[in-house]
């Protein structure tokens, strides 16, 4: 992440308008509490940037919704998975489907780990499609996944 002084100078580069706003010099070691699993506060090491979100969450929350979205057809219950309700949380958060979810978490993953997404599934308005069509979309994305994985460590 850039400090205050690295977006100074990039606003300058590009010529963008300095906007004035900036961080308090404590921002980052203030008390923070992860959206999903409030009662306690994160250790700021322990903090990370969910795209899913669109905001910070806990590495352990980060796990969750990993395991709680790869390799599931459907969402799994709490009989299924121990951390259902994080995916549960999310939905309410966020006013998306489970399949709306996984979609976009799958696409992001994919990306990240193979650095393109499949053509098939690129610029898809994913939010007005039905979750019928999401779920058979989700099955191929997650065996897309499944080869970059595999892929991946087959070069270790």
């Amino acid at each position: 992440m850039l400090d205050e002084k690295e977006v100074r100078e990039l606003n300058m580069t590009f010529e963008f308008k300095d906007t004035g706003l900036s961080l308090p010099d404590d921002y980052w070691t203030l008390d923070y509490q992860c959206p999903l699993c409030p009662g306690h506060i994160d250790d700021e090491e322990d903090i990370e940037w969910s795209k899913l979100l669109d905001d910070l969450i806990c590495r352990g929350c980060s796990y969750d919704i990993h395991n709680g979205f790869v390799g599931w057809d459907d969402k799994p219950t709490l009989d299924q998975y121990n951390h259902a309700d994080t995916i549960d949380r999310i939905e309410q958060i966020t006013g998306l489907t489970f399949q709306q979810l996984k979609f976009k978490y799958m696409q992001d993953k994919i990306l990240e780990w193979g650095g393109t997404i499949p053509e098939a599934y690129r610029d898809i308005a994913f939010m007005d499609m039905p979750d019928s069509w999401l779920r058979v979309s989700n099955m191929q994305l997650d065996r897309e996944f499944f080869k970059l994985v595999e892929d991946n460590r087959g070069e270790k």
